[in-house]
């Protein structure tokens, strides 16, 4: 959903099992919530104490800068991340002009034939949609289209090349056979970066956004980059959960309007900055949300 400034608020549900965590800091803490942006964050569940830098958290509260939250005991958590301003109260999912639709949901949610989140209680979930949305008490449609515009993937050097792709201290393509978090087996060259990537891609006509989706190795969680459009910074894509075992991930991030509109084509970047895990990828899309009809 986009707010009066043009831009998006987006939002982060974080569910976790009794040993689960984002990724395990020094002294065996659990990471719980990583966020590095301004907005909120609303604490549903929580079995034990949480801790930040400012010492307890409390169970909702705002953003100004980061926020780096743990727990040293096992339990179930739930929370929500959500960046940018809050969502306006009684806001219509999907209602036209208003670009993507939020809905409030609990339980499981299917979003884009996706399943998430899944936990052993209902959670409440702001989740923007931007295709379709099933809740537990309505299905809901948004009046949007998404239309591939491109696709790349590690070791296809044909399409990489056509689209200007550019990228310093990447390593050598690796073959890696695990399974994503639903268990589904993939198998698949990737490859890491520590500095930027830069690709061009085409925006159809008429564009209001563009999604960004990664299948990624997230051996490594706290992967995090900043992404530019044209050379302006349209947000940072952040990937704090890691896994050892489900080693396979997809992760969206969404380009507001304004850095599309009245464009027909775009530059744009993927830049890690230091003293973070490496950037990791095998394939990457970008998909234009189109208006329907």
């Amino acid at each position: 959903m986009m707010d009066g400034q043009g831009r998006w608020a987006e939002a982060d549900t974080t569910v976790l099992g009794p040993d689960e965590c984002l990724a395990r800091l020094a002294r065996g803490r659990r990471l719980l919530l990583d966020a590095d942006a301004p907005g909120s964050w609303d604490i549903l569940r929580a079995d034990g104490p949480i801790s930040s830098a400012n010492g307890p958290l409390a169970s909702l509260g705002q953003i100004e800068d980061f926020l780096e939250a743990w727990s040293d005991e096992p339990g179930e958590f739930a929370a929500v991340i959500r960046r940018g301003p809050p969502p306006p109260s009684g806001t219509a999912p999907g209602a036209a002009g208003k670009g993507v639709g939020w809905a409030l949901c609990s339980g499981q949610v299917t979003r884009d034939g996706r399943r998430e989140p899944e936990g052993p209680f209902p959670v409440p979930v702001w989740l923007p949609f931007y295709e379709s949305v099933e809740g537990a008490d309505a299905s809901l449609a948004a009046p949007w289209r998404l239309e591939r515009a491109l696709r790349l993937a590690v070791g296809d050097d044909e399409a990489l090349k056509a689209v200007g792709w550019r990228v310093r201290n990447a390593s050598k393509p690796e073959e890696l056979s695990s399974e994503f978090p639903d268990g589904s087996p993939h198998t698949a060259l990737k490859s890491a970066h520590l500095n930027e990537a830069v690709f061009a891609v085409s925006v159809p006509e008429g564009a209001q956004g563009l999604r960004l989706r990664k299948v990624y190795d997230r051996f490594h969680g706290r992967q995090r980059a900043r992404v530019l459009v044209d050379g302006a910074f349209a947000g940072w894509w952040h990937l704090p959960r890691q896994s050892r075992a489900a080693r396979w991930a997809v992760a969206d991030f969404f380009v507001a309007q304004p850095f599309v509109k009245g464009r027909a084509s775009l530059e744009i970047t993927l830049d890690p900055p230091a003293s973070v895990p490496l950037w990791d990828w095998s394939e990457l899309m970008v998909d234009a949300i189109l208006p329907l009809g």
